[in-house]
């Protein structure tokens, strides 16, 4: 029985090849065209002009990704292309993300900001049949029932160091 070997690892960078170019090569190891927080914010702005961008970005609220992800994506991509440097990409996402809130508010659509504390991810029940939908169109979602949460025990103090009552 003859060895396939995968021609993708052969053809695959060397380790450290990135390293052998000449300097100044990739977008971001140039200046950045924008150098201040206000060009920065300037250019992103006419994003919210257009309404396709705006769709897109609702969609992706309403499918439950976190607005800071969604800045964060927005402005490292806007990095590697060269636009501007990491600094000051993050130095305009509080205002991007102010943005995409106000935005949010304006369609009524739910949206998560991404600074919340979770306790714990669960998954939408309209992402879900949204996605077996699209699977299986025939297929029809029985009715989920949500469980009763258990009641919390009380919180007492402790450990060695625990202060102890008399």
């Amino acid at each position: 029985m003859p060895v396939e070997f995968n021609t993708e690892m052969i053809d695959a960078p060397i380790p450290g090849q990135s390293l052998t170019n000449e300097p100044g090569s990739y977008p971001w190891e140039k200046p950045p065209k924008l150098n201040t927080v206000d060009e920065v914010i300037s250019n992103y702005l006419p994003m919210f002009n257009n309404e396709d961008m705006v769709i897109d970005l609702l969609n992706q609220m309403e499918a439950g990704i976190p607005i800071t992800s969604i800045v964060s994506l927005i402005t490292k991509s806007g990095t590697m292309i060269g636009l501007h440097s990491i600094d000051t990409g993050l130095l305009a996402s509080p205002v991007l993300v102010e943005m995409l809130i106000s935005v949010a508010d304006a369609s009524d659509v739910d949206y998560v900001i991404g600074t919340e504390k979770v306790d714990s991810v669960k998954p939408r029940m309209s992402s879900i049949r949204a996605t077996l939908k699209d699977f299986d169109p025939k297929l029809e979602m029985p009715e989920v029932v949500e469980e009763e949460p258990m009641e919390e025990l009380p919180k007492e103090p402790m450990g060695m160091m625990a202060r102890r009552e008399v």
